[in-house]
């Protein structure tokens, strides 16, 4: 029997509807090596300027003239890093003004869906840049806002039978404050209601057949009722003839109510929040790399496919603030980039744009120092070079304090992606010797691979390669010393109550068993449960352990406890 302690870290007027004016073929919902770049239109280029009336470059809340033609002009740079889907910010007409000091520029303050606002161009360039992604290829993905008008749009006049008659949201928490209420004081839209419901089916199934849109981010998804969308999801799928991507923003870093969510919106794909938290705390922040593994394995278990994954947008700090050296910045990158899923980045984060909040975020694109450009490419060519690295099986090989080694394989090939997270060159042994490095600067010793600090490698190696086994595995948890009340071991995972301590397994004569896949990484916590209801949780970070066939006994090593 083996012991293991552990001291590890954390961490509307109806329109008739519109012609089809782009009659042309769309790819299937995106693929995994489909990689996203994300635009803000008027952040990016301006390309025509006729439609420059009042921009003021020195205002970071005013409007700087970025338009569709801007992406149009520049649909090389965004081709020739690889991506094959650009997402733009929301086109549609809206408010032009400032509301008090908060600019309109983003887009989302909409006064309808029935036109392009004037700011960024016109129907038919935005049918020019449609055709100009769909003979390079590339897809288009457009923002829709169904959860808000804008302060001023019109149908709070003509409609407002339209809206929620309700305050601000006090209580986030409460679940018919957040779909009800008014997000940020915008006012809210009733999908429930009828004719608007029938208004954003008509307005939709326009936008997509009159202008060749591929796919749909739904803004603001856990503010509206996630019914409407399974509804209008079929709807559009029988109004078009075929599947449609929808791609759903819920700003949710917990994977089962992010999952809940998503279920019940039906949509194809959601955004990542609980990897990007992950990315950045363990990266950026110094914290355990199991923070990665574990988030990774829950995601994956509740969502084998569909998660588009993202280290920055538009309502986050950049990348480049996060991360303070360049190396940072670069294995964010590759690890993002070769994670199971979508890769999503936002514009300028080639550029090293930086900016911890609104509006320092959302500066503006720099064409001329692009010093992440070249990383990006290289990473998503690796990436669509090897199935395994896009669509392989997966578990992790070895995780310490300091690295992570995640395997991918198919019946071709085995990869190996290997993190070393610490300020020294580490030597980490893999499954096989002297495999090809087509990515990073490692080599071979007698003793392992080296790998520098801050440095995410891959290794390859061809078939035929025995698989990883997965096989579940029982581990033992000697029972917590200290404490009072009954211990309970709280966790990311099902099998240990998904972070709620009323649902965690306790301790039966200081013996814990907990059966998960092989290569698992558990995320846990022990907590004491009080007769009162209360529960007191051990201080300090997170702890993490690696399911392996040889790990037999878990002995935890005690902690403070956190009394509330």
């Amino acid at each position: 029997m083996r012991a293991v302690w552990l001291l590890l870290g954390w961490s509307c007027t109806m329109t008739p509807p519109a012609p089809e004016v782009v009659p042309s073929p769309v790819p299937a919902p995106t693929a995994e090596n489909d990689a996203i770049y994300f635009v803000l239109v008027d952040r990016f280029a301006n390309g025509d300027p006729t439609n420059d009336a009042g921009i003021d470059l020195d205002d970071p809340q005013g409007w700087h003239g970025g338009d569709l033609r801007g992406v149009i002009d520049n649909l090389d740079h965004i081709e020739g890093m690889g991506f094959r889907s650009v997402w733009l910010s929301p086109i549609h007409r809206g408010r032009d003004a400032k509301f008090k000091e908060w600019g309109a520029y983003h887009g989302y303050w909409v006064h309808d869906l029935e036109g392009v606002h004037p700011r960024f161009g016109d129907e038919a360039t935005l049918r020019e840049l449609s055709v100009a992604l769909e003979q390079r290829g590339m897809r288009l993905i457009v923002d829709m806002v169904y959860n808000h008008t804008g302060f001023d749009a019109p149908r709070r006049t003509t409609h407002p039978h339209w809206y929620h008659d309700t305050p601000g949201i006090e209580n986030w928490d409460d679940e018919n404050e957040r779909i009800t209420h008014q997000v940020h004081g915008l006012p809210d839209l009733a999908q429930e209601h009828p004719e608007v419901y029938a208004y954003m089916r008509e307005q939709t199934t326009r936008w997509v057949r009159e202008f060749g849109v591929d796919g749909l981010r739904i803004d603001a998804v856990r503010h509206m009722p996630p019914a409407a969308f399974a509804r209008l999801h079929q709807d559009l799928e029988q109004d078009l003839g075929r599947p449609i991507q929808t791609i759903a923003e819920i700003f949710e870093g917990d994977v089962q109510a992010l999952d809940s969510m998503w279920t019940a919106g039906a949509f194809t794909q959601a955004f990542n929040f609980p990897l990007h938290h992950a990315l950045r705390e363990t990266i950026c922040e110094g914290a355990h790399p199991g923070r990665i593994a574990s988030t990774l394995d829950l995601t994956l278990t509740k969502r084998p496919t569909g998660w588009v994954n993202f280290i920055d947008n538009h309502d986050v700090g950049r990348l480049a603030s996060a991360c303070q050296t360049d190396a940072h910045r670069k294995q964010a990158l590759t690890t993002l980039l070769l994670a199971p899923g979508t890769p999503m980045i936002t514009y300028g984060t080639e550029s090293g744009l930086t900016g911890s909040k609104e509006p320092e975020n959302r500066g503006d694109m720099r064409f001329g120092d692009v010093p992440y450009a070249d990383h990006i490419r290289d990473v998503l060519r690796l990436r669509t070079a090897h199935p395994a690295l896009m669509s392989g099986d997966r578990t992790t090989h070895s995780l310490s304090e300091s690295h992570w080694v995640d395997l991918r394989w198919t019946t071709a090939e085995t990869a190996a992606i290997i993190a070393n997270f610490s300020a020294s060159p580490q030597v980490i042994q893999l499954p096989w010797e002297h495999a090809s490095i087509p990515f990073g600067e490692a080599t071979w010793s007698e003793h392992g691979l080296l790998i520098p600090a801050h440095t995410t490698a891959v290794a390859i190696a061809p078939a035929p390669l025995s698989p990883p086994s997965t096989a579940p595995v029982t581990i033992t948890f000697a029972g917590p010393e200290g404490g009072r009340g009954t211990p309970v071991l709280v966790g990311a995972s099902p099998q240990l109550g998904s972070w709620d301590p009323h649902r965690a397994p306790t301790w039966t004569a200081g013996r814990l068993p907990v059966t998960a896949p092989a290569g698992t990484t558990l995320a846990f916590k022990v907590a004491w449960k009080q007769a009162d209801g209360s529960v007191h949780w051990e201080t300090g970070p997170n702890r993490f352990v690696q399911v392996t066939p040889q790990d037999d006994l878990i002995a935890l090593s005690s902690r403070a406890i956190a009394k509330e």
